[in-house]
């Protein structure tokens, strides 16, 4: 509900944008859900946005994907929402309006080595913000809702801190240590194994050991 009132008030949907309930913009959303679940369906996209698997598991052909198609999308996206802020003289309150949003979801959490950019929370922070009443704007907003809704439906809303926050829940409310956790048979999402101990690390994106192993 919070991530709901969050983009109606931020994406001005109460004001600006004309309705969202019309087939145009729900062809978009389902479109964008139906893209993102033939996704996992091509072994070399099964993969995440973390800085660890960025550098130590992604293959070629996702860097391909990567540069030949999405930042060109997004790159030809941000041009045109920056001259029609331009235009509009926009342009300070919409940078100013981005920076808070990342400086208050994104900032805190970005750092952290067990961070991962989620695909619906990218949909969320962007698709918000895609709210002027243009063609493009729109079909960005519908698309970036679409995404969000995939990866609530499919995965549920997933920490983005993934295994440092619920190592966090787990510590909280003082459950079985990670040691035995290990010993009893069951998986950690990060964990670094030799002859004399287990023990839970957190990914080092600058290293890709052997020994590390993502579930």
């Amino acid at each position: 509900m919070l991530d709901l009132i969050v983009f109606f008030s931020v994406g001005r949907l109460y004001s600006q944008q004309r309705s969202v309930d019309h087939v145009l913009w729900m062809l978009l959303v389902m479109l964008s859900s139906m893209y993102t679940s033939i996704l996992p369906k091509f072994q070399w996209l099964q993969h995440s946005v973390t800085l660890y698997e960025m550098h130590c598991t992604w293959p070629w052909q996702l860097w391909v994907f990567v540069a030949g198609f999405v930042l060109p999308v997004c790159s030809i996206t941000l041009v045109l929402h920056s001259i029609h802020a331009y235009k509009q003289n926009d342009l300070t309150r919409k940078l100013v309006e981005i920076a808070l949003t990342l400086a208050m979801l994104l900032a805190p959490q970005v750092m952290n080595p067990n961070f991962e950019f989620h695909h619906y929370y990218a949909g969320l922070i962007v698709g918000m913000h895609a709210n002027y009443d243009t063609w493009f704007s729109r079909a960005t907003m519908a698309w970036c809702w679409g995404q969000y809704i995939n990866g609530i439906a499919v995965w549920g809303r997933d920490p983005i801190l993934k295994c440092a926050y619920a190592q966090y829940i787990s510590e909280r409310q003082g459950c079985t240590t990670l040691t035995e956790w290990m010993k009893d048979g069951q998986d950690l999402c990060w964990a670094y194994q030799d002859s004399s101990a287990v023990m839970a690390v957190p990914p080092d994106w600058r290293h890709c050991p052997k020994t590390t192993r993502y579930y």
